[in-house]
């Protein structure tokens, strides 16, 4: 089940409470959807049950999808362990479909590396989620060492441009290290924007990041975008 500019729920926000209970608790609060990790399945396995089992509970609870996790790691990868985050990626992708869940999402990964290689697999993740009729969000992360900006992770998206690809944004991040202000005239997430994640409550501690001008001034034109696109399918 999907569920159209849903208002959903990260697993993450209620990490040690066990599934069907969390999918309770969703639905009892009044969220419209759920955002599934890559973790939940791994949980399951743990714990002796079919990766089956992660798709009937959230088709039982009456929930919409609204995103389904992949496993960290794939964009800089190489040899057997590229190899083996994208089988993964594209059985994350299967397990979205049969949710009627129509995005991925991913964050960047943590370390350093080329632009253009970045590019490249994010291209070929796309491709993945196209052919199973699912769209690929990737998030910047404001503790990574490369792509820990909106403007770096923008530079990225300019060379995938892949309709099947696009950014998602956390509030989080954005708050922690922000966006440059962007130049007039100049629109800083209309047509890749996918998805918004935002932490309720959030707020950046001593020690986690600056909150400079420049990115209070560029978190608000985000919000001004995200405003006027509201209509876009967000």
């Amino acid at each position: 089940m999907t569920t159209t500019n849903a208002l959903a729920l990260h697993t993450w926000t209620l990490d040690t409470t066990p599934l069907a209970d969390l999918l309770r608790i969703v639905r009892a609060t009044g969220w419209d959807a759920v955002e599934l990790r890559r973790l939940d399945w791994e949980r399951a396995d743990k714990a002796g049950q079919p990766a089956s089992a992660v798709v009937d509970q959230a088709k039982a609870s009456g929930l919409g999808v609204a995103c389904v996790g992949v496993e960290l790691g794939w964009m800089w990868a190489s040899g057997e362990e590229r190899a083996r985050l994208f089988r993964v990626f594209d059985e994350q992708c299967g397990r979205a479909a049969s949710l009627g869940c129509a995005r991925m999402m991913s964050p960047v990964d943590r370390g350093r590396g080329e632009v253009r290689a970045a590019a490249a697999s994010i291209r070929e993740a796309a491709d993945i989620a196209a052919r199973h009729g699912v769209r690929l969000a990737v998030e910047f992360n404001s503790q990574a060492e490369q792509l820990n900006t909106l403007e770096r992770m923008r530079e990225v998206m300019a060379l995938v441009s892949h309709p099947a690809a696009g950014l998602l944004l956390d509030t989080y991040h954005l708050g922690r290290r922000g966006p440059a202000a962007p130049a007039r005239g100049r629109r800083p997430c209309r047509d890749r924007l996918c998805a918004v994640q935002r932490r309720a409550g959030e707020r950046t501690r001593a020690g986690q990041g600056p909150r400079s001008v420049a990115a209070r001034q560029g978190q608000r034109a985000v919000q001004g975008d995200l405003r006027r696109d509201r209509g876009q399918g967000l």
